[in-house]
């Protein structure tokens, strides 16, 4: 992969900033986030025992418990990042969600679990507004679809590096060797304590790189959620279609992500260490190959003049085929195969979305793209997550997880589709306002 580095200075909501942050750096903290928010997925079957919890309350915990604090800091942070050194704010985020994962795994109730889930939104909230800040502001734009596609990627590879690289770590830490050396702890809990140990590595660089790289600051002028909030209540219908259509889409990501493993051992009789491995090898080799087809696709589609809501369509409807072959056919092979395709297109459909959001926003983009992310992040964790626990439990039972998961998806997929072809020209129409405003400022 090739790193872009962005080491000009930069003027960001009246501060002069020298980003001086490799594009592979941002995208290693995206891919630790995700990681860290999608572990518990492999341990659920764990923690319904232990806790005596429902498939609705793993959901509950998998999903609002994150996105509660997640969203309102977020908006938050979208004033922040546009005014704060990036770098060093995603530095301290690291630190203190490291210390919520900790806690995670000290948990004794399942209320406990849900603080530490809260915790861990809260200080997440800040790495996507303040990494894509510096992303779109130092990127040409023909080339800003494919420097998110990279920054993007390490989402989706953390959501397979959890599995996989969790799963390995719960097979070592089951060894006699391990079992001796954290005594009186379950498996799970020390999965939780070692898997942070990236974190600080990933969090002194970026001080490292703030330090070599930060220009001395001219006096702020303090962000505001107003101006973004009055260009998108000039083309509202435009705005909430996106919106929706994106946060279907990350529905459909996140009800995967969320439930894999759970599948897996249901489905095949599969240990947690296996069932992470397998779903973890599956979306480590998929992800990077569905963001980067979607930020080319994206950028071939302002190339030659195309509608970027025909990739939405396209990806999403092999994303269904992928969600059928994995919930309908229970074997190895098929369930793989459907997983691949889910994550490639799902991938693709969601870096769409996010590149073309970027085209919408005339400026402020740190509080734009906190905009987006708290909606987005709402309605993907907030709903895909526990819905399928609430159909697992109320209406197909629990031995139909995958007849929930399938449901789920596919609604997401036409809504998103849907929406997405439909407000094509509405689209069209706010990136020329956009670019007009953005000449004339």
């Amino acid at each position: 992969m090739t790193v872009l580095t962005f080491n000009e200075q930069n003027r960001l909501g009246g501060t002069v900033v020298a980003s001086a942050a490799p594009l592979g750096l941002l995208a290693a903290t995206h891919f630790l986030m995700t990681a860290d928010r999608n572990l518990p997925a492999l341990v659920l079957p764990i923690l319904k025992q232990q806790f005596a919890l429902s498939d609705t309350a793993l959901g509950f915990l998998q999903g609002p418990a994150f996105v509660l604090f997640f969203v309102v800091a977020t908006l938050a942070f979208g004033r922040v990042v546009d005014r704060a050194p990036h770098l060093k704010l995603l530095a301290i985020s690291i630190v203190l969600w490291t210390l919520a994962s900790i806690g995670f795994g000290l948990a004794t109730s399942w209320q406990q679990l849900v603080v530490c889930r809260l915790m861990l939104g809260l200080f997440q909230a800040a790495v996507a507004p303040a990494a894509l800040s510096v992303i779109v502001a130092r990127t040409p734009v023909e080339r800003v679809g494919r420097a998110i596609s990279v920054f993007t990627t390490g989402s989706a590879v953390g959501r397979g590096g959890a599995m996989l690289l969790g799963g390995a770590l719960l097979a070592w830490i089951a060894s006699p060797l391990m079992r001796g050396a954290f005594p009186g702890f379950e498996t799970w809990r020390v999965l939780f304590f070692l898997s942070t140990l990236p974190n600080l590595l990933v969090a002194v660089a970026l001080l490292l790189t703030d330090r070599r790289g930060r220009a001395t600051a001219a006096a702020p002028r303090p962000p505001s959620l107003l101006p973004a909030l009055e260009w998108l209540r000039a083309w509202p219908l435009a705005f909430a279609a996106h919106l929706i259509a994106a946060g279907s889409v990350i529905v459909l990501v996140q009800a995967v992500s969320a439930w894999m493993p759970t599948l897996l051992q249901r489905e095949l009789g599969l240990s947690p260490a296996r069932s992470g491995i397998v779903s973890g090898l599956i979306v480590v080799l998929g992800a990077p190959l569905g963001h980067r087809l979607g930020g080319a696709l994206v950028d071939l589609c302002r190339r030659t003049g195309r509608s970027p809501s025909l990739v939405v369509v396209v990806t999403l409807a092999f994303s269904v085929v992928g969600a059928a072959l994995l919930c309908l056919a229970p074997s190895m092979i098929t369930m793989s195969l459907g997983l691949f395709m889910l994550t490639v297109f799902g991938g693709a459909a969601a870096v769409a979305f996010l590149a073309m959001f970027q085209r919408m926003s005339p400026d402020a983009r740190g509080v734009s793209n906190a905009i987006f992310f708290a909606i987005t992040t709402l309605m993907g964790l907030g709903l895909g997550p526990p819905v399928i626990g609430l159909l697992s439990d109320r209406v197909f039972g629990p031995g139909e997880l995958g007849k929930a998961l399938l449901s789920t998806t596919a609604v997401a997929a036409v809504v998103a589709a849907g929406l997405a072809w439909g407000s094509r020209k509405a689209w069209a129409r706010v990136v020329r306002a956009a670019e007009t405003h953005g000449a004339d400022a």
